[in-house]
């Protein structure tokens, strides 16, 4: 919680989609960070667009196309995906989503 920090498995994970995505014809890509609705609307939007943001470094740094186009976008706790009155729901909530849209 009230982190926008990547952990390891995050790390791992965004490496294996950009190894994938290296072979692919990308015409963009959006990350949208969440979280839950612990905190103030506002902490929560930020923290939204700071997770966002992270996992956008990261894809640049492991995607070096010319011209890659990554929009971010930070929902705070406006999409959930889960229950936000329990632990598990609430843990569920708090995650980045990446959309990778290609040339066919």
């Amino acid at each position: 919680t009230a982190k926008s920090e990547l952990r390891k498995d995050g790390y791992l994970m965004l490496d294996s989609i950009c190894n994938k995505l290296r072979s692919k014809r990308i015409d963009s890509i959006v990350v949208e960070g969440h979280t839950d609705n612990t905190g103030s609307v506002q902490l929560n939007e930020q923290l939204a667009v700071d997770r966002a943001f992270s996992v956008e470094s990261v894809i640049r740094q492991r995607l070096t196309f010319p011209l890659l186009i990554v929009i971010t976008r930070g929902w705070g706790d406006r999409k959930p995906v889960a229950d936000n009155n329990t632990a598990s729901g609430r843990q569920l909530n708090r995650r980045v989503e990446v959309y990778v849209y290609t040339r066919e």
